[in-house]
């Protein structure tokens, strides 16, 4: 605890300065200082009467017993004290935030009711001790305690000569607002509202008035007192803006441990509210019963979650991540601040962090989500539901104080100072003796600023010219509700309030702004309150920073209506003549920083030399503009050099229309030069393509060969079917057309893809040469157009490779540099060529980060260096769902990223629906017998296993399980396979059997090829047929028979296919079912094959089989399989997300079979 300062206002000086006049012997006050400072006043307490009682340790062993009480006034003297309040708002609106005008003593004098005594006589004052002295050191120690205790309350004078606080409120019909509580009322007679939740989509206006800037919080906590008084108050004054840059950056930042078991979508919620804490009460699909978990727990469990709206997310969830991301961006503006409640009935007290909604979005978005909480997500131990319109507060409150405290626990000086583990880390203070009694008071008061925003009530401050350079200032009172209703001027308001509380809100509004606004001080007695040209310009250019967080308005004059700051901006001209390619950008280009200033904008230079000599109010060019000299001549030193940008960066600038976080502007000389690159080139599909493109082919096709003329490179992200390698062809062809194919061009692809292309090209384009680059073929001979090789040949080949110069290089299936750090992600961004082309059905799977390394293939340096994109664009996206940043990169990468899905009718009418159902069958004996043993013996080695080993545990039981699921002898490879040993080789087989007696044609995929013959072996006996089965075991020209059987030959309706062999790259349009025969652990990879049928030219509906075994894990974790994607299409498309391994206590309860 800091060193006990005591008088720190005037009225605790008052106090001591009566003491010392008084006294008879002046030796006693040092002396009474020092016992007061080193803890010999044992205790100190207050009775009902207003009379002190202490007890001080002496020299003897007994503390000696102190008694100190003021004459008390004459009820005569009490009603003209209430009457001198109830008749002075300037008064009480000062008492009610802890001051007290230095006007009283005198105003009190002249009702003959002194409030600090002038002589003994006043007072009754004894100690037990032998000391003749009147005081005495012990009386001198409780009376300089008394002063500290007096600076945090003045009230406490007025209790001490016998007028109760509580009567002074009531009097001057105000209501005492310190919290007795959290302030939450639970009722359980409202009405329910809904049971879902949808989440709005954000419109463009919502985008636009999107501000990222973080909430002026240095300026707000201005308006907070500069000596807090309570122990160790400056210190917490002094950690309050560090702090806040601690939360933002600790939350913004990436050091995130993503948890073994992120929430499931699907999940159900409800938050219970305890005593302890709030707890919430998770429903999981895998789960025996509803998990609790705490506010950390629950926070870390979502970190795995994306906070985008999904299709699969329950109403509870979907309304609860909408609060949570509305929580994250609210830490990134710095919008939050402490809140004191009251615990128990006494002076306890703990801090809780709150929401400030400082943008107009921020209280649209709180609206929006009160009136539409599902019924009952928030209640109490009573089952009571939350009073609805304070859903969001509450929900955000409990995210915001967790949010705050996490990242300071355990560091140094937030753990080791109890007012700092108050305020920061959730402790209770403990007003549990005398000293302590006020801190509440003082804590409230001087956080009340903080707080006035959300008043029903706004102040309008109306600014009028009396004459040419003279100036009044008026105050009324408006309710926020009234929207139709004038303000009322704010003597009138305070006669008609309607209640003590809506009167005690304005006063506290008024008590805090005339502390930067002094004129207001005379508010109280004048309508009308003449102002000086200076008092004027520090209005409006000084306090009018803080009259937002006073819940205050300013009205001005028409002279001052368009009065305006200066902004910085970034502009863009031409500075040569066009030249051709993103490379050579930087030479097209000029970028500057410049200066709105009123209507015109100004260069850095002009804008220094127009701020010389400024005063805050600058009349330019016939209009007033407001000026910060201090932010002005930061802009000067920031802003005086030209940004100076690469030319992939400055493109990504021009067509995001951003730079740095400010709007970039540019004239009619860059538009023509962007309209140009904008215009795709109309023409004709290459005469020499063997085939015909549909429309949006062909558009596709122009889009691409457009960008590629204007030198820069492209990403064709079409959905997987709509024939993204016949576009790249005719791309190719037109190339050798136009003797733009010099050199070859080189296809890089999956090792199952490379006979698919190049049987494409011989289709398509037997124009084209092709080749394959791999095996026992490693030279680069002359006379071919196209070589096609493997991501693995490129990583071990590419040396060789690189020292190449290819016309075109092609990367298909392009997820697969996903990650910038892998091998063969590092050898492909080696590889020389006029224009890159990547070719990818989800060029973004999983996180954005993913489009960095996808650009940092077509075009190095486009989307700035891979930390700062993270910082600018990954992080705001995924953990704040941020619109600007969101509209922002996909206007950045739209110009170079064709994205069309299948399911749009527009873009292909003749592919039909695909139906997918989910079949259930149940374990035969052998296969649950077999089950339970594996299980039991398996939990039992991962629950004594850690890290790796563990995970591989894990791994291994998943297998095994799956494989016993699938067929006993899948797991036990010993005995021959009999469908009706298994449930799902039963129900496959009968799904078959009905699919070909119709005439068509079927799918099976399996994830193992052991499965896959076992399946082939037991199919002759069930469906009379043989099977095709398509594995990796193949040569490529087995392969290319196995399909061609398949699609053309009638008498093979079934193809048995192992997913990694088969799961890409194939055309089995034949097939109008597919059955997945087990589950796999990225949903895409089933999609993927499932699309090997649902392509072009399909022309009969696709029904798509799901086998699941139920009341085992399959059965829980299915709802995963389908629903983890944790990016929307808000840039470039959908992804999917891995499952990973369950907690020891969860394993099995996912694992063990279930009982109906």
């Amino acid at each position: 605890m800091a060193k006990i300062k005591f008088a720190e206002t005037w009225w605790g000086e008052s106090w001591i300065r009566a003491l010392e006049e008084i006294d008879v012997d002046t030796n006693r006050l040092p002396r009474g200082r020092t016992y007061a400072r080193n803890g010999s006043v044992l205790e100190i307490k207050r009775t009902r009467t207003g009379t002190i009682q202490a007890r001080v340790q002496g020299r003897r062993p007994a503390p000696y017993r102190i008694r100190i009480a003021l004459t008390e006034w004459s009820e005569e003297q009490n009603a003209a004290v209430l009457d001198l309040i109830q008749n002075s708002p300037a008064l009480s609106s000062q008492l009610l935030i802890g001051q007290m005008p230095e006007s009283l003593e005198a105003e009190l004098e002249k009702l003959g009711a002194r409030i600090f005594p002038s002589s003994w006589r006043e007072m009754t004052a004894s100690c037990s001790c032998p000391d003749w002295a009147n005081p005495c050191k012990h009386l001198a120690a409780v009376y300089y305690l008394l002063a500290v205790e007096i600076d945090k309350d003045p009230f406490l004078l007025f209790e001490m000569r016998g007028l109760k606080k509580k009567r002074i409120l009531e009097t001057a019909r105000l209501t005492d607002q310190t919290l007795k509580s959290a302030g939450w009322v639970f009722d359980v007679s409202q009405t329910p509202v809904t049971d879902t939740y949808e989440a709005p989509t954000p419109t463009t206006e919502e985008i636009e008035s999107y501000i990222v800037q973080p909430y002026p919080i240095d300026k707000a906590l201005g308006v907070l007192e500069k000596n807090p008084r309570f122990d160790d108050g400056p210190l917490i004054l002094q950690l309050l803006p560090t702090t806040y840059r601690k939360i933002r950056d600790y939350w913004n930042g990436e050091a995130f441990i993503e948890p073994e078991e992120p929430l499931a979508h699907s999940s159900s919620i409800t938050i219970e509210h305890r005593e302890e804490g709030p707890v919430f009460l998770v429903d999981e699909l895998y789960k025996k019963e509803v998990s609790e978990l705490t506010v950390a727990d629950f926070l870390f469990r979502m970190e795995g979650v994306s906070l985008s709206p999904l299709a699969e997310d329950h109403a509870t969830m979907r309304w609860v991540k909408d609060t949570l991301s509305l929580a994250r961006r609210l830490i990134a503006l710095n919008s939050w601040v402490p809140v004191l409640y009251s615990v128990g009935q006494g002076e306890d007290f703990g801090i809780r962090y709150a929401p400030v909604y400082s943008q107009p979005t921020l209280r649209q978005k709180k609206v929006a989500l009160n009136a539409s909480v599902p019924t009952g997500l928030i209640h109490d131990a009573k089952n009571r539901p939350l009073k609805r319109e304070q859903s969001v507060d509450y929900l955000l409150s409990v995210f915001l104080t967790q949010m705050v405290q996490e990242p300071l626990d355990g560091v140094l000086p937030y753990s080791s100072i109890e007012m700092a583990r108050v305020f920061f880390l959730g402790e209770v203070y403990k007003a549990d003796h005398f000293q302590r009694q006020q801190t509440k008071t003082a804590v409230q008061n001087w956080l009340t600023p903080l707080h006035l925003s959300d008043s029903e009530h706004n102040l309008v401050l109306d600014i009028q010219v009396t004459k040419k350079t003279q100036f009044s200032l008026t105050v009324s009172v408006k309710r926020k509700r009234d929207l139709f209703i004038d303000a009322v001027p704010m003597q009138n308001f305070l006669k008609t309030a309607a209640n003590g509380g809506e009167k005690e809100g304005a006063l506290k509004q008024l008590a805090c702004l005339s502390e930067w606004i002094p004129p207001l001080k005379r508010s109280f007695e004048e309508r009308t309150i003449p102002i000086t040209v200076d008092e004027l310009i520090q209005l409006l250019s000084q306090a009018r920073d803080f009259l937002g967080f006073f819940g205050a308005e300013l009205v001005v004059p028409k002279e001052f209506k368009d009065l305006t700051r200066p902004r910085v901006f970034a502009s863009a001209r031409m500075k040569s003549e066009r030249t051709k390619g993103v490379l050579n950008f930087e030479n097209l280009l000029q970028f500057e920083w410049r200066v709105q200033f009123g209507e015109d904008n100004l260069s850095i230079e002009e804008f220094a030399a127009l701020m010389k000599g400024a005063e805050r109010i600058v009349l330019f060019k016939d209009q007033y503009c407001l000026v910060d000299p201090i932010e002005a001549k930061r802009m000067v030193e920031k802003y005086m050099t030209s940004p100076i940008i690469s030319g992939p960066e400055g493109l990504r600038a021009v067509f995001a229309q951003e730079l740095d976080g400010y709007p970039l502007r540019y004239g009619e000389d860059v538009e023509r030069l962007l309209k140009g690159l904008r215009k795709e080139r109309r023409c004709e599909a290459p005469g020499t393509l063997n085939g015909q493109l549909r429309p949006y082919q062909l558009k596709g096709y122009q889009w691409m060969l457009s960008n590629l003329h204007n030198g820069f490179n492209i990403c064709l992200a079409d959905d997987m079917g709509l024939g993204k390698t016949i576009q790249v062809i005719a791309v190719l062809l037109k190339l050798r057309e136009n003797k733009e194919l010099t050199r070859p061009a080189l296809v890089i692809c999956p090792a199952s893809v490379t006979r698919n292309w190049r049987k494409e090209i011989e289709t398509f384009a037997p124009d084209l040469k092709c080749e394959l680059y791999g095996g026992s073929n490693r030279e680069i001979s002359a006379g071919k157009d196209v070589w096609i090789t493997t991501y693995g040949m490129v990583r071990s080949e590419v040396e060789r490779l690189k020292s190449f110069e290819w016309s075109v290089v092609i990367v298909d299936e392009a997820q697969n540099i996903k990650n910038p750090d892998a091998d063969q992600s590092k050898a492909i961004a080696q590889l020389n060529g006029q224009y890159k082309i990547a070719m990818s059905g989800t060029p973004v799977e999983n996180r954005v980060a993913e489009l960095w390394s996808l650009f940092n293939f077509i075009m190095p340096g486009y989307l700035g260096p891979r930390k700062k994109f993270r910082e600018e664009f990954a992080i705001p996206i995924e953990r704040l769902n941020d619109p600007v940043k969101t509209k922002t990169l996909k206007q950045a990468v739209e110009p170079f990223l064709l994205r069309r899905l299948k399911s749009d009718k527009n873009i292909i009418k003749d592919l039909p629906e695909k139906v997918v159902r989910e079949v259930y069958v149940t374990l035969k004996p052998e296969q649950a017998a077999l089950y339970g043993t594996v299980l039991e013996a398996a939990v039992g080695e991962i629950e004594s296993a850690q890290g790796i080993k563990r995970k591989g545990k894990v791994f291994w039981l998943l297998t095994a399980l799956k494989q016993i699921c699938n067929h006993p002898v899948s797991y036990t490879k010993s005995g021959t396979p009999v469908a009706e040993h298994s449930g799902k080789s039963e129900k496959a087989f009968e799904l078959l059997k009905e699919v070909i007696k119709s005439g068509e044609k079927a799918l099976l995929f399996t994830q193992y090829r052991e499965m896959g013959a076992l399946l082939a072996a037991m199919t002759p006996e069930k469906l009379g047929i043989d099977p095709l089965f398509f594995h990796g075991g193949l040569t490529p020209k087995e392969r290319e028979n196995l399909i061609l059987d398949f699609q053309q030959q009638p008498y093979h309706p079934l193809m048995i296919i192992t997913l990694k062999a088969g799961g890409t790259g194939l055309n089995l349009t034949a097939a109008t079912t597919v059955i997945h025969y087990d589950l796999w652990w990225n949903p895409a990879v089933e999609n993927q094959a499932t699309d090997r049928s649902y392509r072009i030219g399909q022309k009969k509906s696709v029904t798509v089989h799901r086998l699941l075994t139920e009341n085992t894990f399959e059965e829980r974790v299915n709802e995963l399989l389908q629903k983890k994607k944790e990016l929307s299409d808000a840039i470039v498309g959908a992804g999917e997300h891995w499952i990973t391994e369950m907690s020891n206590e969860e394993i099995r309860s996912l694992f063990e079979m279930k009982t109906t």
